[in-house]
């Protein structure tokens, strides 16, 4: 009785991600409250990991589709900051072990910026050891990493990063 009510349960949270992913698809803005309430309750219930008898590609490909929603909105946010001259809206990554930590910026002071993770990036979900989820690092060190991301789309071209990216979380090409 216990595994059925967590099968249903498990359903229907993934019904609500399909929900979620198509409104933004259709244009509604990403709601990052809505992203971490995802997240929390994926970590908590090992969502991303399939069922025996589920087909794996049926579990991942809500990650594969909340990557990519995820990653037109970080962009489309880093431009709208850029045009307003402002760090807040940018994102960056830092290597980590075999993936990659991503953070955008949700708050910028004279000297410091404040960054969030960004979750469903890198299936591995990996951090900076001195940022964490959340935390406060040197406005240089943005603007630093901000420009490292422009330059390599200057380089390589924003389709070519976000193809390398995607291979990074274990999606199809």
């Amino acid at each position: 009785m216990e595994k059925s009510k967590a099968k249903d349960k498990r359903k229907e949270f993934l019904t609500t991600i399909r929900q979620w992913i198509e409104s933004w698809e259709n244009g509604l803005p990403v709601d990052w409250k809505v992203i971490d309430s995802i997240k929390a309750y994926m970590d908590q219930r090992e969502l991303f990991l399939p069922y025996p008898g589920e087909d794996p590609k049926d579990t991942f490909k809500y990650h594969d589709r909340l990557f990519e929603v995820l990653n037109d909105t970080l962009e489309k946010e880093a431009a709208e900051a850029k045009d307003r001259g402002s760090l807040v809206g940018c994102y960056f990554y830092e290597g980590v072990a075999d993936g990659r930590a991503w953070y955008r910026v949700i708050r910028e002071n004279k000297n410091t910026c404040r960054v969030k993770h960004i979750p469903f990036m890198c299936g591995d979900e990996y951090t900076i050891s001195t940022i964490g989820w959340e935390g406060s690092i040197s406005k240089a060190y943005v603007q630093t990493m901000v420009h490292r991301m422009e330059a390599l789309d200057k380089l390589f071209g924003p389709k070519k990063v976000k193809k390398a990216t995607k291979a990074n979380t274990g999606g199809a090409q």
